[in-house]
């Protein structure tokens, strides 16, 4: 069977046994019904056999048009709906054109009173991001921003509801590449994470002055994930080890000041390392009760004063706290 129509063949389709419908039918559906008579019945029931597959053909035809007939209607249906719910959103509305009406002297005098109080609204702790959020959409049509290629200068118009335009240029903000942490902080960071924990490496960045990619104070927070996208293993707290002491652990530990552990580190008696400037020392328990450190540690207890080879302050009295 082919997809094309023969016209003016109805004559010749009628000498096969078969109505003018039927031909006119056929023809509006594409099916060339003369093709169809002249093909050989499978079954070799003849003209009888012929004529069964093309009613058959017909009729699976007009029963897709009856298809198509009620889906055109429901889409027709469906189409005058929604005419009708513009023409009442229309009417809608034009009503409320009609109800607005002008403000008073008195009542834009209010207006005016309200806007000068703007600024203490927008920065009172009581008022949440959510009301911001409304002032925004109720007095703001939209912010245009152009940005020209190779200008570090954005400009803006922001469109008021009522009309008006304000226009305004800031720099342009720096991108990712240029708030990333330095090197010298990712540095600190790496050899602070061994041991300490996120909290303590914020103090000690802190301490030096140093700032975030962003120019923002260091924070726990923004230790840890500096840290993670560096891939640095970490923690959130100083790792507790009872082997490395501090200044001040050191000094509970053996009953001393914290100044005299400080100067038996600065005479050399006492060895000490640091992970960068400001953190704190690190004290193996090894070199405190190395013979040296005790011994004098020992005579300091017996007799008030710390005496280290080449220091001239021995005379100094009370450096040690009893246990």
């Amino acid at each position: 069977m082919t997809a094309r129509t023969r016209i003016g063949e109805p004559q010749r389709v009628q000498r096969k046994g078969l109505s003018l419908f039927a031909a006119q039918t056929a023809a509006a559906y594409e099916i060339d019904l003369v093709d169809l008579c002249e093909q050989p019945c499978p079954d070799g029931a003849g003209l009888l056999g012929r004529h069964g597959l093309i009613q058959g053909v017909l009729g699976g035809c007009a029963e897709v048009q009856s298809r198509l007939r009620l889906v055109a209607g429901e889409l027709e249906r469906r189409w005058n709906g929604k005419l009708e719910d513009v023409e009442k959103l229309k009417a809608t509305l034009c009503e409320e054109e009609q109800q607005r009406r002008t403000l008073s002297e008195e009542e834009r005098e209010e207006v005016r009173a309200l806007g000068e109080q703007f600024p203490e609204v927008w920065e009172s702790a009581s008022s949440p991001a959510t009301l911001k959020k409304r002032i925004i959409r109720t007095v703001i049509e939209e912010v245009i921003v152009d940005l020209e290629d190779g200008e570090k200068t954005l400009s803006f118009m922001i469109r008021w509801k009522g009309g008006s335009h304000t226009r305004f240029q800031m720099p342009k903000p720096a991108g990712s590449a240029a708030q990333k942490t330095s090197v010298e902080d990712m540095e600190i960071i790496r050899r602070m994470a061994e041991r300490y924990g996120d909290d303590m490496i914020a103090r000690v960045l802190n301490m030096l002055g140093r700032k975030t990619g962003k120019g923002n104070r260091w924070t726990m927070l923004r230790v840890a994930t500096a840290r993670k996208r560096a891939g640095i293993p970490g923690q959130n707290r100083t790792r507790e080890d009872p082997e490395i002491l501090t200044v001040v652990g050191a000094a509970r530990s053996y009953g001393v000041s914290t100044s005299t552990i400080k100067r038996l580190a600065a005479s050399g008696v006492l060895s000490k390392e640091q992970a960068a400037p400001w953190a704190p020392w690190e004290i193996r328990r090894a070199d405190m009760e190395s013979e040296a450190v005790q011994r004098i540690i020992k005579k300091l207890k017996q007799t008030g004063k710390l005496e280290l080879e080449g220091d001239g302050l021995g005379d100094q009295k009370m450096l040690f706290t009893l246990a």
